[in-house]
Parts: structure tokens; C-alpha cells; sequence
């Protein structure tokens, strides 16, 4: 938390001893326009479930129309079985929870949340597996917008305008990553002007922080920092 990162770097400054810090965010994820949906969802599903969404970078959620929900969520199940299986917990490709402590603060945003689980949602605690998980139906207030999520877990959010989702995501703090899907230009160029973020990556996740000619880092809160 900010708050903790605040505690560290205090406290190294009275050694002068270099740290760097990185802090996490929601990274969203918006979608729309013409769009490739098998090409985007075998992407969004890598990225958002590689390590189970343990990573800084992964997609935290997803805005696009209802219409699109409603195309994307069947490719999501059917990519997702692509990857792991029908029985994803016997899968030795799929992650586990880093520690009882994060599988039950996950598990305890899937029950507060008052939206609608899609896809997964099964779990076990002694062996610290969260499925791959879709929620739809939540609001903008709902338990999984309040914190970065850091797991297996995505919410999806309909906003019919794309002004509307680049409004959602200026709402919030400013995120370290940005991902945007779509085959028009001009909708990746819209929301690349109009938003702010540590990293910016159309059609695809994450692969932008694997590029060692590009910085990284974020803005605001959530950015590299150095003592």
C-alpha cells in the first residue's frame, strides 16, 4: 500500500539506504471497436492469468459494451479450457496463490462482491487455488474496484461509450499499465491521448515491460520510487 511503501522509504532514509520501490495498480483494460475477439481474449487471458494474475501489470478489469461482453465471455471460457484444461487445478501450468494470507483476502472480495460470477469461482484453501475467474454485473463501487485485485480474478464492466470507460478509468487513480483492444486506430489513439499511465499496449498485455529499450515505471502514486 502507499501507506506502507510512505513507512519503508522513511525508514531507509534514515540510513541512506537505496531502495526502489514499485507500486502496483488497477490496470484496466478497455475494449472496443471492430476487434478480433478470439485474438483478444487468447491475449487478455494469458496476461491476466499468468502467474494467477500475481503481477503488477496484469489486467485488473475489463470496460467494454454489453455486446461485447456477451461475445467475449464464451471465447473466454473456451480459451481458458485452451490453456488449462477442463480440470484447471490439475494443470501444472496454473499458478498458485503466493500465501493463506492473499487466498483469503481474494476469497473475501469474491464474497463481497455483489456481482455475478460467469466463469470459475472454485477454490481450495489448503491447496491455495483460485480458478480463473470472471465476475459481471458489479458496479463501480463494488469490493473488486477497491483495492488492486493481484489474483485470478476478472471483473468485467459494461460502459456502452468509449468516453464513458476512458471517464471510468480517470476516475481512479492513475494506473501503471493501460490496455486497450481494438482493430481501429483511432479508438487506441483516443484513449492513448486521453488517458495517463506508467505503460500504454494495444492488441495484446504485459509484453511491453519484457522490452529492455523501454522505460519503466508509473505515474503519480503508482510509479518507481527512488531513495
Amino acid at each position: 500500500s502507499q501507506a506502507v511503501a510512505r513507512s519503508v522509504v522513511q525508514a531507509a532514509s534514515v540510513y541512506l539506504t537505496p531502495v526502489t520501490l514499485e507500486l502496483g495498480g488497477k490496470c484496466p483494460c478497455l475494449i472496443y471497436g471492430r476487434i478480433n475477439i478470439q485474438a483478444a481474449a487468447q491475449r487478455l487471458v494469458w496476461a491476466k492469468f499468468f502467474n494467477a494474475g500475481q503481477s503488477c501489470v496484469a489486467p485488473d478489469y475489463v470496460l467494454c459494451t454489453e455486446a461485447t461482453r456477451d461475445t467475449l465471455l464464451p471465447t473466454l471460457s473456451s480459451v481458458l479450457e485452451q490453456f488449462y484444461g477442463k480440470e484447471p487445478q490439475k494443470c501444472p501450468d496454473l499458478s498458485r496463490i503466493v500465501s493463506a494470507r492473499h487466498f483469503t483476502r481474494l476469497m473475501k472480495l469474491l464474497e463481497q462482491t455483489k456481482g455475478k460470477v460467469v466463469i470459475g469461482g472454485e477454490s481450495d484453501q489448503e491447496d491455495k487455488y483460485i480458478a480463473p475467474t470472471v465476475v459481471v454485473d458489479a458496479g463501480e463501487d463494488d469490493a473488486l474496484m477497491a483495492e488492486e485485485i493481484f489474483g485470478p480474478i476478472l471483473p468485467i464492466f459494461t460502459v456502452e461509450e468509449l468516453e464513458k470507460s476512458i471517464e471510468f478509468v480517470n476516475r481512479h487513480e492513475k494506473p501503471l499499465a493501460l490496455y486497450v483492444f481494438s482493430d481501429e486506430p483511432s479508438v487506441v489513439k483516443t484513449v492513448m491521448e486521453k488517458t495517463s499511465s506508467g505503460g500504454f499496449c494495444s492488441n495484446d498485455g504485459i509484453v511491453h515491460m519484457t522490452l529492455p529499450g523501454l522505460p519503466f515505471g508509473g505515474v503519480g502514486m503508482c510509479q518507481l520510487t527512488h531513495c
